[in-house]
């Protein structure tokens, strides 16, 4: 890989605005001739996590009529989003459009065969780190436009930028190898703990009376008083509003919520308690989790509540077992939203030893678990390590101050892809 030291007190800057022709997507209304048989990608944030930052394809299309004016963004500019998960940038190849979270930049005529778009694109990971620190404060958060068509964009002499571009490029390759070996590590501690629940349950299905959810606990359905804009509340007497991004995919108890609904909307709602067992049922289906707080959940939980007889924790890692979420999925296929009604989780299966067998086994369950967590723990931390290699290497390039990371809601499930693509001639 080649070496590069870089002097930026010499460049020119212009104007974002000056350099780009800048423009917010918009979301066309949802009616068939916008969408039905479209060849223009419609691009979103999900594209971004799928496809990576080099995209030439999207999970929607539309139709021309859903273009306002006919105006699609040519191809080849970039797309960066300044509201909602702010920073987040991607290269597009092909027209499209995109929605109002993204903010579209595409290069004016004059500044081509000045500025290279490889070069361009890893330094819009220097203007998202802008964005995310320059954010009005508000219910929804939205970068300050009117400071970001301000910000000053370098333009080197062309040769550095190219020189820049295919550093960082061969950079971010040897760093997504390491990704990928700290990834593989990850998932290989997540399927231990996977195979050693399952081999032990698989004792338990052969040798154990074999009972449906419906004979041995109740099941109720969460309920959401509407619009629960209007029943959230900070006051003191507020009551826990558990939603899924309260706990993350291998917390075992509800111990906090970040939301809190008035006493009239918990009326409306479904309460829970300390010791009540929930399970998401839409989405991410299946999760079980312990409440250690009393509050009250929306109809994308069920509520279990186990009767005498069933030790709550054997409970827990029953559900938390490959065979009972095979059993979900089952449940769950077909379905356009993949989610599990209640008439359907009421038929799922499991064995149940005497109590006190219960007991001994979830202790070593809770003993299986806690050494997988621990492993888990160890190449999260190295990943997080190997991910900031880039933030860091970006910094000391273009000598600006560590970027910070973008922030993502749940990182399990919606962190940003890897960056590094084959390299394109693209100027």
């Amino acid at each position: 890989m080649s070496s590069c030291n870089t002097d930026t007190t010499e460049w020119e800057t212009r104007p974002l605005g000056e350099v780009f022709a800048v423009r917010q997507g918009f979301d066309p209304a949802k009616i068939a001739a916008y969408w039905e048989n479209g060849t223009i990608p419609f691009v979103k944030m999900e594209d971004v996590r799928q496809y990576g930052r080099k995209l030439d394809k999207s999970h929607y299309y539309v139709t021309e009529a859903a273009v306002k004016g006919g105006r699609v963004f040519p191809a080849n500019s970039f797309i960066i989003s300044t509201s909602a998960t702010i920073g987040e940038h991607a290269f597009v190849k092909v027209p499209f459009i995109t929605n109002r979270r993204f903010t579209g930049l595409s290069l004016k005529p004059e500044f081509e065969g000045r500025l290279d778009r490889d070069f361009i694109f890893f330094y819009l990971y220097v203007l998202g780190n802008w964005c995310r620190q320059n954010v009005n404060v508000g219910t929804f958060a939205q970068v300050r436009m009117g400071l970001f068509r301000q910000f000053p964009f370098p333009i080197p002499p062309l040769p550095e930028q190219q020189k820049l571009a295919t550093f960082l490029d061969e950079a971010f390759a040897l760093i997504d190898d390491l990704i990928d070996n700290a990834q593989r590590h990850l998932e290989l501690a997540h399927l231990l703990q996977q195979r050693q629940l399952e081999a032990s349950f698989e004792k338990l299905w052969q040798t154990k009376p074999i009972h449906f959810l419906a004979d041995v606990c109740v099941i109720e359905r969460g309920s959401s008083p509407r619009p629960i804009k209007n029943f959230l509340t900070t006051k003191a007497d507020g009551v826990n509003w558990v939603k899924i991004g309260d706990v993350s995919e291998r917390e075992k108890f509800v111990t906090q919520t970040k939301e809190k609904i008035t006493q009239v909307g918990s009326l409306k709602s479904r309460r829970v308690y300390p010791g009540d067992l929930i399970l998401t049922n839409s989405m991410s289906y299946g999760r079980p989790y312990i409440m250690k707080i009393e509050g009250c959940v929306h109809d994308g939980w069920f509520v279990l509540r186990p009767k005498k007889g069933i030790y709550t924790d054997y409970f827990y890692y029953v559900l938390s077992s490959p065979q009972i979420q095979k059993q979900f999925g089952n449940l769950a296929s077909g379905a356009i939203v993949l989610n599990i009604r209640s008439e359907l989780v009421k038929k799922a299966s499991f064995p149940i030893p005497p109590y006190d067998e219960q007991v001994k086994l979830a202790q070593q369950f809770e003993t299986i678990t806690a050494v997988a967590n621990d492993l888990c723990d160890t190449y999260q931390e190295k990943l997080n390590t190997v991910k900031h290699l880039k933030t860091a290497l970006l910094a000391k390039v273009f000598h600006e101050t560590p970027l910070t990371a973008p922030p993502h809601s749940t990182p399990d499930k919606e962190s940003i892809p890897k960056d590094h693509t084959p390299k394109e001639n693209t100027a």
